[in-house]
C-alpha cells in the first residue's frame, strides 16, 4: 500500500521546490520558490512555506514583485490551512478544483492500443506543435487560440527535446487528439499533460492508449512515477487504469492592473 504521506513529500521537494527549470529563472527565498518567464508570459510560484502570522503579508509582497500575470499553483496540503481564502482576498482569480494523481509505474508497462484506422505520432518539430494544439488542445480546453501556451511549448520542445515530449493520434492527416509527458534526470516523477480528445472521438480508449505511451516512455527513462492533475473529465479514465489522489490542487491567478 503506498505511504501517500511520504509521497507528498517526495512529490514537493522533485516537483515543487526542485522543479525542473526548463527555460524559467527560478528565484528561491526563504518563503516562496518564484518560476520567473523571461517572456513574462506565464511565470508561477509553486511551492511556499508560510504561516498564518506571515501568509498575508507575502502574498502581498509577490504581487508587488510581479509586473505581469503569474499563478500561485495550491495544493491542499499547504499550509495555512485558509491560503486559498486568502489568495482569493488578495484579488486573485481562482480556478477550477483539479486532482493531482499518482500512479507507481508498473513493470512491465501496459500494451498501447489504438482503435483501427487510427494512428499515433510523436512530434519532434516543434514548428508542427501549433497547429495540433489550435485543432485539438485549445478548442477542448476554450484556450486562446494561438494564444502563451502555443509559444511556450513550442519554445521548451525546441530547447528541451528531452524533456518534453509530445504525441498526437491521427484520423488520416487530422490530428484528433494530443497529449505530453515532462521528465527530467534524477527525478522520480514523470509528468501528464494535455490528453484533449475531440468530441467525436471520445469513448474509443485514444486517451488510455496516449496514457500507456507516456507511461511506456516514463519507464524506459527511469521514473518511478506518473502524476497528472486530473480534471473531472480525465479523472475516472485515470482511476480505472489505477491512479490514487495525492492533493486537490487550484490554480491562482493574478493579473496586475497595468499589464
Amino acid at each position: 500500500m503506498l505511504d501517500l504521506d511520504a509521497l507528498q513529500r517526495l512529490y514537493t521537494h522533485h516537483e515543487r521546490a526542485h522543479a525542473p527549470e526548463a527555460g524559467y529563472r527560478v528565484e528561491i527565498t526563504p518563503t516562496v520558490v518564484r518560476y520567473i518567464d523571461p517572456q513574462k508570459q506565464h511565470s508561477f510560484i509553486l511551492h511556499s512555506t508560510l504561516t498564518g502570522e506571515n501568509a498575508n503579508q507575502i502574498i502581498a509582497e509577490q504581487i508587488a514583485h510581479f509586473d505581469h500575470p503569474f499563478e500561485w499553483k495550491w495544493y491542499d496540503y499547504d499550509q495555512p490551512a485558509d491560503l486559498l481564502q486568502r489568495l482569493e482576498q488578495h484579488g486573485f482569480q481562482i480556478g477550477e478544483e483539479e486532482v493531482l494523481m499518482i500512479l507507481p509505474i508498473p513493470n512491465p508497462p501496459p500494451a498501447v492500443n489504438l482503435p483501427s484506422g487510427l494512428s499515433m505520432r510523436e512530434i519532434t518539430n516543434p514548428d508542427d506543435l501549433g497547429a495540433i494544439l489550435n485543432a485539438v488542445q485549445n478548442p477542448v480546453f476554450e484556450s486562446e487560440q494561438d494564444g502563451w501556451m502555443n509559444v511556450a511549448l513550442a519554445d521548451e520542445l525546441r530547447h528541451y527535446p528531452q524533456s518534453l515530449l509530445f504525441w498526437a493520434v491521427y484520423a488520416g492527416d487530422q490530428p484528433i487528439s494530443a497529449a505530453w509527458l515532462r521528465l527530467s534526470d534524477n527525478n522520480p516523477f514523470g509528468s501528464l499533460w494535455g490528453g484533449a480528445t475531440l468530441p467525436a472521438y471520445r469513448g474509443q480508449g485514444i486517451y488510455t492508449a496516449l496514457v500507456a505511451q507516456r507511461m511506456l516512455t516514463a519507464h524506459r527513462r527511469g521514473a518511478q512515477y506518473l502524476t497528472v492533475d486530473a480534471s473531472p473529465m480525465s479523472r475516472p479514465i485515470l482511476q480505472r487504469r489505477g491512479f490514487l489522489a495525492l492533493a486537490r490542487t487550484r490554480e491562482c491567478l493574478y493579473t496586475p492592473l497595468n499589464s
